[in-house]
């Protein structure tokens, strides 16, 4: 308890710290008269401070009442976190600027040019354009977040080839669907997975793959919600996320496995295609804890174990750095989703602050190779905290393997869900 209570009281003084930043460099300067300035305060206050707080009260409390506060809360939260984000970008830009006018003005003396002593007029807090940049930082966070919540309820399929040389023959054309990070929550509609397992079943995959944050609630909450699974006419593997750990894992692949899915815990299954024979291993998400032990259900050699001899070894694992170790243990593909592919990213959908993460830049999304084996990251169907996808919208994998030599490759997506 002492421990929640300490994370909580974190988070609320990092968050409302937040809010008071973005509250007197935004809400202030546009000079709102009451109750205007008021209405604004809250909007941004109440959702950077109060999201902590209705996580545990929906805990302890659950409730219809829980549910549509802490949708209303993660929304606003979504648009909070543009305001802040622009907000900080806008101050940084005129930080730098400034320093540069006064610099410039410093040199050029007397001779100064007019735009040196213009940004250096009133300081770096108070500046002249402050309430028309406020307003523009305001309409953009508003564009961003539309765009990210129209992204967010349209998921796309993508098609994926993958060229295998020497792939035995009656695998050659074996279609995999994947789907991943749904989030069934607060903010995911009930009939939400039905329409994904329709979608699925149009594709008419051979397997289909379910890597992990799947829920965001306790089977108590939305156990009724994953039903539609039963409906797959194809089989079905699941591994289990970092967030199935937050919502009893136990209690959810016991309710998985009562709608037919097969649920892999470090452990394999032996599957026939045609002539052809595959593994099919799965592998815990290490946030189950004990990941070190020689017993673990987090290590792809331990789900390999005793498998016997195959045309094709498959690996689920919701991480994809999973995949350093996978291919030491013999798999040919692995399947992953976690990332969300970034969630909210730059126009083009290009990785924020990609350049700093470059060890495990190439795993965030789409395919990727380790030695011998092929990966493919799964951006997700869902959305995590804000239910917004900026410039990274969700998709249902369909992965079809190829007997040839050619580089992997992308080749189509195109809008699917609606």
């Amino acid at each position: 308890m002492l421990r929640v209570l300490t994370m909580l009281l974190a988070a609320t003084g990092i968050c409302g710290a937040a809010a008071l930043y973005v509250g007197a460099r935004l809400v202030v300067p546009l000079g709102l008269p009451n109750p205007s300035r008021a209405i604004a305060w809250l909007v941004v206050a109440v959702p950077a401070v109060g999201w902590p707080w209705l996580l545990v009260l929906r805990h302890y409390f659950p409730g219809a009442w829980a549910e549509v506060a802490l949708s209303v809360v993660y929304v606003a939260l979504g648009l909070f976190s543009f305001l802040f984000a622009f907000t900080l970008l806008r101050d940084a830009a005129w930080v730098g600027l400034a320093a540069t006018a006064k610099v410039v003005g410093a040199a050029a003396g007397a001779g100064a040019p007019g735009w040196s002593a213009w940004l250096t007029t009133a300081g770096a807090w108070s500046p002249p354009w402050l309430p028309a940049s406020s307003f523009t930082v305001m309409v953009l966070a508003l564009a961003a977040a539309g765009i990210g919540a129209i992204q967010a309820a349209r998921p796309r399929l993508v098609a994926v080839t993958i060229p295998v040389a020497e792939l035995a023959p009656d695998l050659d054309g074996l279609r995999i669907a994947q789907i991943s990070d749904i989030h069934l929550g607060p903010l995911t509609p009930a009939a939400f997975l039905a329409t994904v397992v329709s979608r699925v079943n149009a594709l008419h995959p051979d397997l289909v793959a379910i890597t992990g944050d799947l829920v965001d609630a306790t089977v108590a909450e939305r156990g009724v919600e994953i039903r539609p699974l039963a409906g797959l006419a194809a089989p079905a593997f699941f591994v289990t996320g970092n967030h199935e750990y937050y919502w009893g894992p136990t209690a959810w692949c016991d309710a998985l496995t009562a709608c037919g899915v097969t649920v892999l815990r470090g452990d394999h299954r032996r599957v026939t295609h045609g002539g052809a024979t595959l593994v099919i291993a799965g592998v815990d998400d290490p946030a189950r804890g004990g990941a070190d032990g020689p017993t673990s259900t987090t290590r792809p050699d331990t789900a390999l174990d005793g498998a016997p001899a195959a045309d094709f070894y498959l690996l689920l694992a919701h991480r994809p750095s999973v995949g350093y170790t996978a291919a030491v243990a013999g798999v040919d593909l692995q399947l992953s989703g976690h990332t969300h592919g970034g969630q909210v990213c730059l126009p083009g959908g290009r990785l924020p602050f990609g350049t700093g993460l470059r060890s495990h830049h190439h795993l965030a999304r789409g395919l990727w190779r380790h030695g011998s084996m092929v990966g493919y990251t799964n951006r997700g169907i869902g959305a995590c905290v804000v239910p917004l996808r900026t410039f990274c919208p969700g998709e249902i994998a369909v992965i079809t393997l190829r007997r040839g030599p050619e580089a992997v490759r992308v080749v189509g997506h195109k809008p699917d869900i609606k």
